[in-house]
């Protein structure tokens, strides 16, 4: 008969005892004790053979044995057993065992048997129990704890070494120490409190091979404090990492988001702990469910993100490691693509993209995957991919432009989604506002307004509001088929702005909720045009008698325009006019915005003031450049600042107009364009007027023109006649008008007299302007 092994009969001798026990054992355990001991089959047996029994004979052979080992007796047509049971575990009572049999552990590193007595010494014993009374101390075995697990389900356990292992709960000191030493911490500065961390940190680290416990305890709880531990980390020669798919990788994971969110500018110190937990990655197992994959997509995005970093060497090698690790990804299609974006990110993302707004239901999986891409990146990616998806709209293709409006909205929602899935601390630009301001640029930028096509800008809006709000999400498809629709019935080319605006009337005459989406079209149409064309806007807005309820971004506009002219101080007359335009503009603008509600009015008044004192400075300003240029600007007032107290400003025009009158250096033309430039000045700002402004009016609008044998119409006469009546009253005008009539006449009775003597017909007109022109008055 075959011997049993070493360890059995060191087991024998060790469970000897001086009076035989009586040990009830189950047939279960007996069973799985003797399968394990005698393996009389293989393992990889599929099926068993026509020699096991039925549960008849199972049963009779199971009282059969029952029988024979009371009975200490083995039938000769058995197995023979290669040990006898009743030396082993004694033989059974009548009386109800005690305790339970438990066989012993396995002897570890072959460690002498006088090690169990210092372990009575060590400082984290473990608890004995003892179950039998030792009759002799000196032959005492090993106590055991009590268990019910099976044998063949034990796993054994590690030797203690103080020196270089520890237990768990030698962590647990270890991370108390730490600790207890960084407590006053806090009190110092940052450079002094990195090196107390990193000090305590290497001191209090045990020499074990699982003192990743220790670092993550560690990393948690400096974490926790929002403390700067970058530095200890890049400064560390060696770290050890947990292995992947355990709650202490995924805990180590977080800390570091959480620190490259915080600290942006030290992702090279972290770019060393992400190596490191991808190398753990890549040596482990592929992942078995959907908890380790979004593990390793974490991963992922850690170590891209700390690659794109400028401090960062080997980048080739980095992204050789994220390509190994995205290969352990447990979803096939996830994987996948996320190779292909690693390798080529532009062709990558098309074709998730398409793949997505052909199938659904895997927007989770794609906005999984874009998660991994670094924010700055994926930023720089967005104007291409948007201004690709724009393009394929308008231009002819096989496909239909649904189908490619239907991958731009797809790309919009799922940017909306990721923008809520990214870190707290996110940079003032975001991913929807660059793909909108893309395709806003697209609409509007190098092309006349009769040949922007907005309804590709309205589509992205209506499909940004549905992810925004659930009232608008239910109406999604109804409001893109209007936009459709109406964009369709539009047979021929028409402004841009009459175009939004017939389709907000359009939305109102079908009930349609339109508030919000001009709310956010006029945003973009006051940041990526001009003033006149906003200022059309709002005209073709107020010819539909449409409502604009907010008008916080118009405000801004023209608030931002007056600042900029009010800082300025253009040195060219090209500049000048330039800032002439944009006041006058800025006037109009809020004279229709005063049309649609009174509100605008009160929180637009400041604005309104400083651009009416802006616009009067500026026309003064005109005004003395003006005359210097034609040298009718007394000495006196050539060196005079344009913000002169008012009553000066008065009698300065009045000197003016005077002094225009009098100028016969000037055609008469360019002296009646400036005497009515400076009406037009004093009547905007109400402006008194004296007499000595109105004669010098009638000089320069009927005596100069007259006397210079030019017709004066009839319109100019009743013009003068009113200013002089509103000045020096209806006698002085009524007097002006008739002498007015009697020169007149005697003009035209002169030309007539010279066109019959020229050989002219009596019946025929004769004009005062074309007797001029031929010189012959």
């Amino acid at each position: 008969m075959r011997r049993p092994p070493v360890a059995c009969r060191r087991a024998v001798q060790a469970l000897q005892s001086p009076a035989p026990q009586h040990i009830w054992i189950s047939d279960d355990l007996l069973s799985l004790a003797l399968a394990r001991l005698f393996p009389t089959t293989c393992p990889h047996q599929k099926r068993h053979g026509s020699h096991v029994p039925g549960p008849l004979e199972a049963r009779r052979r199971a009282a059969k044995r029952r029988m024979t080992v009371s009975a200490n007796f083995h039938p000769q047509d058995s197995f023979p057993p290669p040990f006898s049971l009743g030396a082993l575990f004694g033989f059974r009572k009548d009386s109800q065992p005690q305790w339970r049999y438990e066989p012993p552990s396995l002897p570890q590193q072959g460690e002498p048997l006088d090690l169990v007595s210092n372990l009575a010494r060590s400082p984290f014993p473990f608890d004995p129990i003892p179950l039998v009374e030792p009759t002799a101390p000196t032959s005492s075995p090993l106590p055991q704890r009590v268990s019910h697990t099976p044998t063949a389900l034990k796993k054994p356990g590690r030797a203690i070494d103080s020196k270089s292992t520890a237990p768990a709960q030698t962590m647990g000191v270890c991370f108390e120490n730490f600790k207890s030493s960084i407590v006053h911490a806090g009190d110092l500065s940052e450079p002094g409190k990195s090196q107390l961390i990193a000090n305590a940190f290497r001191s209090c680290c045990p020499n074990h091979s699982e003192a990743w416990v220790y670092n993550v305890m560690a990393f948690k709880h400096l974490t926790e404090l929002n403390w700067d531990l970058t530095l200890l980390i890049g400064k560390s020669a060696s770290l050890a990492v947990p292995p992947t798919y355990t709650t202490e990788s995924l805990e180590i994971l977080r800390c570091v988001e959480k620190l490259s969110t915080r600290f942006p500018d030290r992702l090279h110190d972290l770019h060393r702990l992400n190596v490191k937990l991808a190398e753990a990655a890549v040596h482990a197992d592929i992942s078995v469910s959907t908890t380790q994959d979004d593990e390793l997509l974490l991963l992922v995005r850690q170590l891209w993100r700390s690659t794109c970093s400028p401090r960062v060497p080997n980048k080739h090698a980095a992204q050789d490691l994220l390509r190994e690790v995205a290969r352990k990804i447990q979803h096939q299609p996830t994987a996948k693509t996320l190779q292909r974006i690693l390798a080529d990110m532009k062709e990558g993302v098309r074709t998730l993209n398409t793949r997505v707004s052909l199938s659904q239901d895997r927007d989770l999986a794609a906005e999984q995957i874009l998660l991994c891409i670094p924010r700055q990146l994926l930023i720089d990616f967005i104007p291409g991919m948007t201004s690709d998806l724009v393009t394929a709209i308008e231009r002819k293709s096989r496909l239909s432009k649904s189908a490619y409006k239907n991958r731009l909205s797809t790309w919009l929602n799922l940017l909306y989604r990721l923008e809520s899935s990214f870190a707290l601390n996110r940079p003032s630009a975001s991913l929807v506002d660059t793909a909108i301001t893309t395709i806003a640029k697209h609409v509007f930028a190098d092309r006349s307004s009769a040949e922007m096509r907005p309804e590709t800008l309205l589509d992205a809006l209506v499909s940004i509001l549905s992810q925004q709000d659930a009232f608008y999400a239910a109406l999604n498809e109804k409001l893109l088929q209007l936009i459709d629709s109406f964009a369709a019935s539009t047979l021929r080319p028409v402004p841009c702005e009459d175009w939004i605006g017939g389709l907000f009337s359009r939305m109102r005459s079908e009930l349609l909720p339109y508030d919000n989406l001009m709310k956010m079209t006029v945003t973009l149409l006051v940041r990526h045009n001009d003033l006149g064309f906003v200022l059309r806007f709002l005209i073709a807005m107020d010819k539909e008698k449409l409502n604009i309820c907010d008008t916080s971004a118009l405000n801004r506009l023209v608030a931002d325009k007056v600042a900029l002219c009010q800082q300025s101080s253009p040195p060219t007359e090209k500049e000048r006019q330039h800032n002439a335009l944009i006041l006058t503009t800025c006037q109009r603008i809020l004279k229709v915005l005063s049309k649609f509600t009174s509100s605008v009015v009160v929180s637009a008044l400041g604005t309104k003031k400083e651009l009416d004192t802006l616009q009067s400075k500026r026309q003064f300003q005109h005004i003395l450049d003006r005359a210097q240029a034609a040298h009718v600007l007394p000495l006196a007032y050539r060196s005079l600042p344009v913000d002169i107290p008012l009553e000066n400003r008065i009698v300065l025009i009045h000197q003016l107009a005077q002094q225009y009158s009098l100028d016969n250096t000037r055609s008469q033309r360019e002296a009646w364009r400036s005497i009515y430039y400076l009406y037009r000045h004093m009547q905007q700002h109400s402006f008194p007027i004296s007499p000595m402004f109105t004669k010098a009016t009638v000089r320069v609008a009927i005596i100069r023109p007259l006397s210079e044998a030019r017709f004066v119409s009839a319109r100019r006469l009743i013009w003068v006649c009113r200013l002089v009546a509103s000045v020096e009253g209806e006698e002085v005008a009524k007097k002006i008008e008739s002498n007015f009539w009697h020169w007149r006449g005697g003009l035209i009775r002169h030309a007539k007299k010279v066109f019959v003597s020229v050989g002219g017909d009596k019946r025929e007109k004769a004009h005062v302007g074309s007797m001029r022109k031929l010189g012959l008055i």
